[in-house]
């Protein structure tokens, strides 16, 4: 079964701050920020936005990835 995450965002005018939430918690490691550049035009925000997603889609994917090893693990121990 695949690990849910929401990507959480508060944007502001000096910075995009952004963590990963599973189960309604967040996940402190994940937290990551880039500057808003605000008075820049629409295509930088965007870009912007797209680091956010890169970078969470990386992380999520990691500690999916992780979360399932951990699993596998603790499954074959107990057998």
């Amino acid at each position: 079964m695949k690990t849910k995450f929401v990507i959480v965002l508060d944007v502001g005018g000096t910075f995009i701050k952004s963590s990963l939430v599973m189960n309604g918690c967040s996940i402190q490691a994940s937290q990551f920020q880039v500057p808003s550049l605000a008075s820049e035009d629409a295509s930088t925000t965007l870009q912007q936005f797209m680091t956010i997603m890169q970078y969470q889609y990386m992380f999520g994917t990691t500690l999916s990835n992780d979360l399932s090893a951990a699993v596998f693990h603790k499954n074959v121990l107990s057998l």
